[in-house]
């Protein structure tokens, strides 16, 4: 079993849109995801909750929005003294969102947040970002209320809960996720638990668990026997591998293709980080 910290909310859009935002749209109430006033703060000095199972610097809430002059919604966001500070800008064109009969029940949106900067018509990025979604409409009438999935700089920690004399303080872990459907809930471990809890156990006891053993160079990686486990994001596993080095020393990385043919090579993109 997965240490029950290390899971965390990861539902699908479609159980986001036809679950979460339909229920609080037709009860009017708020309940796992809270609202908040999106528009009135920069995001990192907004009101966050402290829910443990959301990512780190991650959280999801409901959001009121309003109409400016014609159909195009409301972005900029006003600082303490009244003035705009910034805006939330699209940064791609809207994708539906099927139902499970192929029908669309909503749609969402990725959208940045930039700072103004005087003489700037687009302003500085902060590298904060967000996905909004909202209900399918007639005619595509505007939604008031939308659900947001927020993500904020990883290296703005800092800066992060710097109103925090308005955080909100959420409920204990055990409260939380019964009150959530454990199908939402993914397994996402910092690193250091990958290999201080898992790796290290694997090592010392010499059995799998949670997560299983795979022979992960003796086939493409399409091809291999990917274990079906539901805690596990869609098309993302974690494995334990055993490797092997060449006379070299280095690392064999080679998968052969079918039938002995050449096949292909695991590739290192960036350098190895110390934890």
């Amino acid at each position: 079993m997965a240490d029950p910290r290390d899971l965390k909310f990861f539902p699908s859009d479609m159980t986001l849109v036809d679950q979460y935002l339909r229920r609080r749209i037709d009860t009017g109430k708020e309940g796992f995801i809270k609202d908040i006033k999106l528009y009135e703060y920069e995001p990192w000095l907004l009101p966050h909750v402290n829910n443990d199972l959301f990512g780190e610097k991650e959280w999801f809430y409901f959001v009121k929005r309003t109409l400016k002059a014609g159909k195009t919604p409301n972005r900029k966001v006003l600082g303490r003294g009244g003035s705009i500070v910034g805006t939330w800008t699209t940064s791609g064109s809207k994708e539906a969102i099927l139902g499970r009969n192929k029908v669309v029940i909503g749609h969402k949106a990725e959208l940045s947040y930039y700072k103004d900067v005087k003489g700037q018509v687009k302003g500085d990025s902060t590298g904060w970002c967000m996905t909004e979604y909202w209900l399918a409409s007639k005619n595509d009438e505007f939604q008031e209320l939308v659900l947001c999935y927020i993500r904020g700089k990883k290296k703005q920690v800092k800066n992060v809960s710097s109103y925090s004399g308005t955080n909100r303080a959420f409920a204990p872990r055990g409260d939380i996720i019964a009150r959530v459907d454990p199908s939402h809930l993914k397994f996402f471990p910092t690193d250091l638990k990958l290999v201080e809890h898992y790796l290290r156990n694997r090592v010392d006891t010499d059995k799998d668990g949670f997560i299983k053993d795979i022979k992960l160079y003796e086939q493409e990686p399409w091809l291999l026997p990917h274990v079906k486990n539901d805690q596990f994001v869609e098309k993302g596993w974690f494995y334990f591998v055993k490797r092997s080095c060449g006379s070299d020393n280095k690392i064999l990385r080679m998968v052969p293709g079918r039938g002995g043919s050449d096949g292909g090579t695991w590739k290192k993109n960036s350098r190895t980080t110390n934890m």
